[in-house]
């Protein structure tokens, strides 16, 4: 089995959100803000921009009345915060997400997206990200590629290539720093280009 299908299957394994309700990937996008912001319901609500437009991209993905009836919502996105993706997972968490898009095939759980990234097409497609991942401030995932789970993309960071599950990524072009054999082990030093 190739590296690319041995990714793409990992990640397609990790994606049970597809069949989960709206209220449940709600419910898992306010726990992970709380988990970070310590903030209720009605606070995140009303402070948080980010998390209303998270919470309007849910509400009109869900059917094509609330799309009709969030739709002026775009014309109002003063923190050029854009989402078009097929699949996102429950525990999405903006941080600040000025002048940010996120275009991709799928973006698993458990999520974490600073500002002014940009997450993308290059010609042949937009990249299926798994969960776990934190993408920092101003790095840029472009093309048909594949992030794995339990990644951190550092800031300013370019990856065109696909990133195995357990890397620490930085650079432009992006090489992996640092690895790990699962979420719950220590980083170890490496430097493997990508």
């Amino acid at each position: 089995m190739s590296m690319t299908n041995k990714y793409l299957n990992n990640v397609n394994k990790r994606y049970p959100q597809a069949v989960k309700s709206l209220s449940i990937l709600l419910k898992e996008d306010f726990r992970m803000w709380k988990k970070i912001r310590n903030e209720n319901l009605v606070k995140t609500f009303f402070t948080r921009p980010e998390f209303r437009y998270l919470l309007y991209y849910r509400l009109m993905r869900s059917n094509l009345f609330l799309k009709i009836l969030f739709l002026p919502t775009k014309l109002f996105n003063y923190h050029n915060l854009y989402i078009t993706c097929q699949d996102i997972g429950g525990g999405l968490f903006l941080e600040y997400a000025f002048s940010t898009i996120i275009t991709c095939k799928k973006m698993g759980q458990h999520c974490y997206v600073n500002q002014q990234v940009t997450i993308g097409w290059n010609g042949g497609g937009a990249p299926s990200i798994g969960s776990d991942v934190h993408i920092k401030a101003g790095a840029k995932v472009i093309g048909n590629i594949i992030i794995g789970d339990d990644v951190i993309i550092g800031a300013n960071a370019v990856v065109t290539k696909n990133v195995p599950a357990h890397s620490v990524v930085v650079g432009c072009p992006g090489r992996i720093i640092k690895t790990r054999e699962s979420i719950y082990d220590s980083w170890k030093k490496s430097d493997i280009k990508l």
